[in-house]
């Protein structure tokens, strides 16, 4: 009986696509744990990650569909109580 041996081609990498993921450390005016309601709000943001604080720092990853939505990401950061 002879060895039969199938090829199948398996493409390895699929289609990339551009997604903005962004980093920053947002600065509150005071300690990060008297602005609840502003982590909060940013957490409520789907495509926003919510890192470690310290003192005043948040940091914060932002994975966005578009460089649009990323935009307006960053202007709400901008407009939360307490976010210098």
């Amino acid at each position: 009986m002879r060895n039969r041996c199938f090829h199948f081609i398996v493409p390895l990498f699929a289609e990339a696509t551009i997604v903005p993921v962004s980093g920053i450390v947002v600065t509150f005016v005071s300690a990060v744990t008297q602005h609840a309601a502003s982590v909060d709000a940013l957490r409520s943001i789907p495509e926003v990650e919510v890192g470690p604080a310290g003192g005043s720092k948040l940091a914060l990853v932002v994975d966005s569909l578009s460089t649009e939505r990323d935009q307006e990401i960053w202007a709400m950061v901008q407009q939360l109580p307490g976010v210098i």
